[in-house]
């Protein structure tokens, strides 16, 4: 008497099982998809543009691989970089006002004179980088990694640097006026000459 009872049983899993699989098909599909949306990637076509001109505001660029890329006074106002390789990429004079740098790889990248104004740089790993004489002012710098960075007579007034890593970077004659340095490292870091005016710590 038991047998029928399993059967039965094992009839109605199944036909649950059968019923659930449509859904569970559309949920995979809508997460493939999202998934390979071009706004979770670089654009190529954007990439191409940007090593053949120089030029690419507002693009798309976010994990592309430009390590060791010459971009000498390129303009990328407004440009998505987030977790972009640029380590020894060379930026110098290069504009990338209100940039998302997010997690970005700049490591010996040169970057002096650089415009670099209310971009994101948040996380961003800036070691041994050459920001000498760069406009930062109001930008983001929240947790960036700037350990022997080169910043004499950089411009970071309003910029944010809670929590930043500054451990034996040069900051001479930098202007840090009303900067946040609240949790920053400064084991080492040379400040000679800099302006502190309303700087916090």
């Amino acid at each position: 008497m038991l047998l029928p009872v399993r059967f039965s049983i094992g009839i109605q899993m199944m036909r649950s099982f059968l019923a659930l699989a449509p859904i569970v098909t559309v949920a995979l599909v809508s997460s493939l998809s999202l998934s390979a949306r071009p706004g979770y990637a670089f654009d190529q076509a954007q990439l191409d543009q940007l090593r053949s001109t120089r030029q690419c505001v507002k693009c798309n660029l976010s994990g592309a691989d430009l390590t060791g890329a010459d971009l000498t006074g390129a303009k990328l106002t407004g440009a998505s970089l987030s977790s972009a390789k640029l380590g020894d990429a060379n930026l110098t004079g290069a504009d990338l006002t209100g940039a998302d740098l997010t997690g970005a790889e700049l490591t010996g990248s040169k970057l002096r004179q650089a415009f670099l104004t209310r971009a994101n740089l948040t996380d961003a790993d800036l070691t041994r980088a050459d920001l000498t004489r760069a406009e930062l002012m109001s930008a983001d710098l929240t947790g960036a990694r700037l350990t022997g960075t080169k910043l004499s007579s950089a411009k970071l007034g309003d910029a944010n640097l809670t929590g930043a890593d500054l451990t034996g970077a040069d900051l001479t004659r930098a202007d840090l006026t009303r900067a946040d340095l609240s949790g920053a490292d400064l084991t080492g870091t040379r400040l000679t000459g800099a302006d502190l005016t309303g700087a916090r710590r």
